[in-house]
């Protein structure tokens, strides 16, 4: 039942970098590099497969820091590595299964994380409808 708790950090992480301002230069030129490569990739397909193959690689490479589904593989992946947990096998089997559950709980998390942001903005904007169309009360 670690997996609950490993799930936790990893959702942090990603939601943070895929998310959050601080991060949002470093996401910007991945999302930039992606395009760049994955156009590179799709104007040379007589190029030789040595070349086809790096920008392929490359594109994946700068495709995966702004994806959240997977970010969340990679970074269970060092969590899981790091606590050195695994599930029912004691081999690189139950290391597999760790990373594979550990990212979908993160991914659950940051799903219901996701939706009550949702609905928190949908309340803030109701009220502030609702304060904007009633007439201000006169203090006296």
């Amino acid at each position: 039942m670690l997996f609950w708790s490993l799930a936790v950090p990893v959702a942090i992480i990603v939601r943070a970098f895929t998310t959050e301002e601080i991060f949002r230069q470093p996401r910007e030129f991945c999302a930039a590099r992606n395009q760049h490569y994955g156009g590179l990739y799709s104007e040379r397909r007589e190029a030789p497969f040595p070349q086809r193959l790096r920008y392929f690689l490359l594109c994946k490479l700068c495709y995966v820091p702004t994806c959240d589904f997977c970010l969340s593989f990679w970074v269970s992946l060092v969590i899981v590595w790091i606590a050195d947990y695994s599930l029912y096998f004691g081999d690189w089997r139950g290391f597999a299964l760790a990373t594979f559950v550990v990212m979908g709980v993160a991914n659950v998390y940051l799903s219901a994380f996701s939706r009550l942001r949702v609905d928190l903005r949908k309340d803030r904007a109701e009220a502030t409808k609702i304060e904007k169309s009633t007439p201000a009360a006169d203090d006296e």
